[in-house]
């Protein structure tokens, strides 16, 4: 487990007499699920490993205050280590494993259940492969949910990640057809699995889940309904 403060933020400088450019419409989600106003569970679809990573760096930065950002991917601390990307000195960075997930969780419960906060979970398809078996989903949705119930008594907002693809039976790859054209129409949480592995879906979170639209276009992420 890497337990670790980074130290620095990102930013650009704009210069004098320069208008900041309009925010995306991911951006504007990611803002909204680390306001005051958040639900205390957002879970985020994509169908790209890069681009579900990305968007949690976005609501990290966005966040008001603290965040915890627990990186079962590794993708994450990767780019950080490798110099390609950096995060605030108020975000902590935990990469919990096998061995190290019950004090890890522990840990996040304590702090979010203490003072507002955000804690950014990437993935859920970590934690799934961390379980294996065939109660790993029940397992994992579990302690998402008592970590979300808790943290949101303080109010603390849980965003959870996930890696998805299309159902096989759907005929069609990543976006298209009901609810995937980035049209802002409703998604069906029915549609899509976890990828890799093929596991449903999990509605744990049905009223604050979203689909995020393909990466170089700035269609609004759709509602995912259960």
């Amino acid at each position: 487990m890497m337990d670790k403060n980074y130290d620095g933020a990102d930013g650009k400088e704009s210069g004098q007499g320069q208008s900041p450019s309009a925010p995306t419409h991911t951006e504007l989600l990611a803002r909204r699920l680390t306001g005051r106003e958040a639900p205390p569970l957002s879970v985020i679809l994509c169908t790209g490993a890069a681009a579900k990573t990305r968007f949690l760096c976005t609501a990290a930065d966005a966040a008001a205050g603290s965040v915890l950002y627990m990186d079962t991917d590794l993708l994450y601390a990767g780019c950080t280590r490798a110099g390609l990307g950096r995060i605030r000195d108020c975000t902590t960075l935990v990469c919990p494993d096998r061995d190290t997930w019950h004090r890890d969780l522990a840990s996040a419960i304590s702090a979010s259940s203490a003072g507002r906060m955000t804690v950014i979970i990437d993935s859920l398809n970590g934690i799934y492969e961390m379980y294996g078996g065939a109660d790993s989903a029940m397992t994992a949705n579990t302690h998402i949910m008592a970590l979300a119930s808790l943290a949101g008594q303080a109010g603390s907002a849980v965003i959870v990640g996930a890696r998805v693809r299309r159902r096989v039976d759907m005929r069609a790859k990543g976006f298209g057809g009901s609810g995937g054209s980035g049209s802002g129409e409703a998604a069906t949480a029915g549609e899509w699995v976890l990828h890799p592995g093929g596991r449903q879906v999990p509605r744990m979170a049905a009223d604050s889940t979203y689909l995020l639209p393909p990466e170089g276009t700035d269609a609004p992420p759709a509602k995912v309904e259960a």
